[in-house]
């Protein structure tokens, strides 16, 4: 029994032991990550299939991590690309769908905030797809039964 280290000693050695944040991604990486996107938007946005598989699919984020860590900036992973492509994705449509809401009021209140060139470029990339402007579709009329 003496031999098991005490509780405050487990402790301090856990508070030693503080991750090193990565920093933020850098304006150059997240251009880069959007040309690389962009290039690769067929592969990366399309469901699977007989022609596009899981490997395939893994390869390319392993390319753009790779181009986007040899701007020294820090490395990081595909997972980490994928993670920053999907965050800014997501920004891209809150910001379409609240400028396409406010399309339709009359006016007054406080101005627009500027949108950030990788979001606006996110949104142009984006715009056409179905997670962007909806399914669409004709409503039905259901008859009394």
């Amino acid at each position: 029994m003496a031999d098991l280290p005490s509780a405050s000693a487990c402790n301090q050695s856990n508070v030693n032991k503080t991750r090193e944040r990565k920093p933020n991604f850098s304006e150059a990486e997240i251009n880069l990550l959007q040309d690389e996107v962009e290039k690769n938007y067929a592969v990366i946005n399309d469901k699977f299939g007989s022609s596009l598989t899981n490997k395939r699919k893994t390869a390319v984020w392993g390319r753009i991590s790779m181009m986007v860590s040899s701007l020294g900036v820090a490395h990081r992973s595909a997972k980490e690309c994928k993670d920053k492509w999907g965050n800014t994705k997501k920004e891209a449509k809150k910001i379409f769908s609240v400028n396409k809401r406010d399309q339709g009021k009359t006016g007054g209140g406080p101005q627009a905030k500027p949108v950030s060139v990788a979001v606006n470029r996110t949104i142009d990339l984006c715009k056409d797809s179905a997670s962007f402007k909806g399914i669409g579709g004709v409503e039905s009329c259901i008859i009394g039964m």
